[in-house]
């Protein structure tokens, strides 16, 4: 009996040491040097006194690897309940460079951005651009607004460019010089790690006056002036894990956006597209990624339409903003292969293919869909990417059409294409 009440008791003892050890007992961050310690444990799950589960903590360094100031993040547990965070931080203030050619003529765009302000991976920057006018932008995003996991976004955008307008039948075409002027406020909950959502609003202002081009008409608007109002909800879906520059998962965008005119001078519209991307690493040095978009709007048979066919937008080697219209569909796939990789460099070998295309005002679903109206652009690029600095990826892709009355051109930029 004696021994039954000993043994009971060494069992008791074994349960009690072994839960002591399974809850956390402490927890420590290495290797911050710009991001505040107190930021950090705002947003991870683990903490002090809740059990040691592994499940957790690897989701809490998912997370924290998506964060613009961290290049690299794993977990380590220590003697009794030690959770000790490892960080490899980015750096985050960021030149913005995009340069492409249209007509002989090359236009560019430079700004800078600071994706880890504060130490609170506040986002601040801007923009200057030139396509033969001046446009800029100023961005301020606040994420995890103290400590809680809604966040508030406030832009600011006054944009200028020359667009083709198409009236009637598409052979007839107008270039006009669009402005915009904006301010948006936006508001955005995170509910976990992969779902986030956003409700807000921007106040525009938009003008069009006529250039050149559709001689034949004589009702041509030769100048619209039109504010407006713009309300828009979004949802981000992000299951991709993501390891330096190589990446791999599917990720979810849905954007449904009201606008309104002001006065009444122009056609209200709805405007809605889902963006579709899947990532797949292919063994050691190999990235397929793909993209598939879907929009469509209201189809008034108005020459102001919300889509566009862009160099920067949709399809490499396309031109700026050439075709306007009222539904999309565009497919990108691209293979990134690493040719040289060290501690802080990598570089990539791509091969890609945009397609896609896009619904006049007022064309039915059934013409939209034509297979003889897809833009087909092939092309080759090359990736210069700094391992330790955010977003440090220096992209230079060649897009040429094969497609009926198809261009072809350098596009550059800062950033993976999607």
């Amino acid at each position: 009996m004696k021994s039954k009440i000993t043994l009971f008791i060494a069992i008791v003892f074994t349960i009690l040491g072994v839960a002591q050890e399974k809850n956390i007992q402490k927890i420590e961050f290495e290797g911050l040097k710009k991001t505040k310690s107190s930021f950090v444990a705002s947003i991870i799950k683990a903490e002090v006194g809740q059990p040691l589960d592994s499940i957790v903590l690897a989701k809490d360094v998912e997370r924290l690897r998506r964060l613009p100031s961290f290049a690299h993040v794993y977990f380590e547990v220590k003697g009794e309940g030690i959770v000790i965070y490892h960080f490899q931080e980015n750096f985050t203030i960021i030149p913005n460079i995009n340069v492409w050619t249209v007509s002989d003529e090359v236009w560019f765009k430079v700004g800078a951005y600071e994706f880890n302000l504060l130490g609170r991976n506040i986002t601040l920057g801007g923009f200057y651009q030139y396509n033969k006018h001046n446009s800029y932008g100023v961005n301020l995003k606040v994420p995890f607004l103290f400590g809680s996991p809604f966040g508030v976004e406030l832009n600011h955008m006054n944009w200028t460019s020359e667009e083709p307008l198409y009236f009637g039948d598409e052979d007839i075409e107008a270039t006009y010089l669009y402005k915009n002027k904006s301010i948006e406020l936006l508001g955005f909950y995170e509910l976990d790690f992969k779902n986030t959502f956003a409700l807000g609003g921007t106040f525009f202002n938009e003008k069009y006056d006529y250039i050149e081009g559709a001689e034949e008409l004589t009702d041509k608007p030769l100048t619209l002036d039109i504010d407006k109002w713009l309300l828009k909800f979004n949802y981000e879906y992000n299951n991709v894990k993501q390891h330096f520059f190589y990446v791999d998962g599917i990720a979810n965008s849905f954007y449904l956006q009201s606008v309104k005119t002001v006065e009444g001078v122009a056609d209200d519209f709805l405007i809605s597209w889902n963006d579709v991307k899947l990532y797949r690493r292919v063994k050691e040095k190999g990235n397929l990624a793909f993209r598939f978009r879907i929009g469509l709007s209201t189809n008034n048979a108005s020459p102001f339409a919300p889509f566009a066919l862009d160099n920067h937008i949709n399809i490499r080697g396309i031109g700026d903003r050439i075709d306007r219209g009222t539904g999309t569909l565009v497919l990108n796939s691209e293979y990134r292969h690493t040719l040289y990789e060290n501690t802080w460099l990598g570089v990539q070998g791509v091969g890609f293919v945009d397609s896609g295309l896009i619904r006049q005002p007022g064309e039915k679903i059934s013409n939209f869909l034509r297979a003889n109206k897809v833009n087909i652009y092939p092309g080759i690029g090359l990736r210069f990417m700094h391992k330790k600095i955010y977003n440090a990826i220096l992209r230079i892709d060649y897009g040429y059409g094969i497609t009926k009355n198809s261009s072809n051109g350098l596009v550059i930029g800062i950033g993976q294409y999607f």
